[in-house]
């Protein structure tokens, strides 16, 4: 991800927890404008400053400046110093803040109506050979940064090469609005507030003693460091995920297969049963819907919605889901295989890889049942 970096603080290096207190707190002191990166391996984290003010913390899941500090160690970290004038444009780009694509304009056409709009935000400019971002204050260009093989550059240089990019190769060109008012950003449950209940531990402890046997189960209690849950309560997601990573180990699966053998086993659960109760899921729309009150009797955490309905296809969107996506990619696989439909899903725009949220289309022949 492009940062329009107006003086660079701290080159990328490793991180530490002290380190980065004391970023912070130089950051506070100094009542800068300007963010500091953490990068960790599921991605990028950025925390956001004005007038040495903090005003969020954005990355591929919600999160807060505790859970980053004790986790500091696992990355690098960079500073940098960020225009006031394009702060809000800045913060509007990293939420992916209505973003629209432009049906194939060329970039000065999309810069000759932007002006025409005074729109403020952000263009993004993405091609084969690079990619750019053009923050626009009331029309006019403020700033732009361009990157290209790992090189990188500012303002009228960058502004210069994004053009000439745009020109010759196909782009792919987005607009975000800026962020009026930093009042106006939300927060999501950070990562270590997610829970979901200790049924679904349970299944991976039940899968691993019928298809292993009990030195194996014995592993997974020895890792987890309990032997046992409780299936209505909730349990930490990080804990979740160890056991995932476990499980998967002592079953020689995948994410994908693991996903795949939940959703039958929660349907048969008292929860499950509970569920169904309400409604039955003969079909793909049904399930969809059943799916959605599943998923918030099992968690307390993330955002779902069906985006499209139709013969054939439905759209599926989430977001601050802090599970894998291939996991959940088995989970509605496994679901559409239990109502008697096979089906392939794909992920087309990731929220942990930068985007607005995790859309997974799934797809089947409405003949073939």
């Amino acid at each position: 991800m492009l940062h329009p970096g107006k003086e660079i603080l701290r080159r990328k290096s490793h991180a530490t927890k002290k380190f980065l207190r004391d970023s912070i707190e130089r950051m506070k002191e100094s009542k800068t404008t300007g963010c500091i990166v953490v990068h960790l391996p599921e991605g990028d984290y950025t925390i956001a400053f004005l007038q040495g003010t903090l005003v969020t913390v954005l990355g591929p899941l919600s999160t807060d400046l505790e859970i980053l500090l004790e986790r500091a160690d696992c990355g690098d970290i960079s500073a940098f110093t960020v225009d006031e004038k394009v702060f809000g444009s800045y913060i509007g780009y990293l939420e992916k803040r209505s973003p629209q694509k432009t049906d194939g304009m060329p970039l000065n056409t999309v810069l000759v109506e932007l002006v025409n709009r005074k729109h403020t935000g952000t263009i993004e400019v993405t091609t084969s050979e690079g990619e750019g971002l053009i923050f626009l204050v009331d029309g006019i260009p403020e700033t732009a940064c361009y990157s290209d093989e790992g090189r990188t550059m500012a303002s009228t240089e960058a502004l210069d090469s994004i053009m000439k990019m745009a020109v010759s190769t196909t782009s792919e060109i987005k607009l975000y609005s800026a962020v009026k008012s930093t009042d106006s950003l939300g927060k999501g449950i950070p990562i270590s507030e997610m829970k979901m209940r200790g049924f679904f531990f349970n299944v991976l402890r039940s899968h691993i003693r019928e298809e292993k046997d009990e030195k194996a189960v014995s592993v997974f209690d020895r890792r987890m460091g309990r032997s046992g849950y409780f299936d209505l309560i909730m349990y930490p997601l990080e804990e979740f995920l160890r056991a995932s990573d476990t499980a998967e180990e002592l079953l020689g699966m995948t994410d994908f297969e693991l996903g795949k053998m939940v959703y039958p086993d929660f349907k048969k659960s008292v929860l499950g049963r509970l569920v169904f109760f309400l409604g039955n899921a003969d079909t793909p729309s049904k399930l969809a819907r059943i799916a959605q009150a599943a998923w918030s009797v099992s968690t307390n955490y993330g955002e779902r919605w069906i985006e499209e309905d139709t013969e054939g296809r439905i759209v599926l969107r989430v977001k601050n889901d802090g599970d894998t996506c291939e996991r959940l990619k088995g989970i509605l696989a496994g679901a559409m295989e239990c109502i008697g439909y096979e089906c392939t899903v794909s992920e087309t725009e990731c929220e942990k890889r930068g985007g607005r949220f995790c859309e997974f289309v799934v797809e089947w022949d409405p003949r073939s049942r």
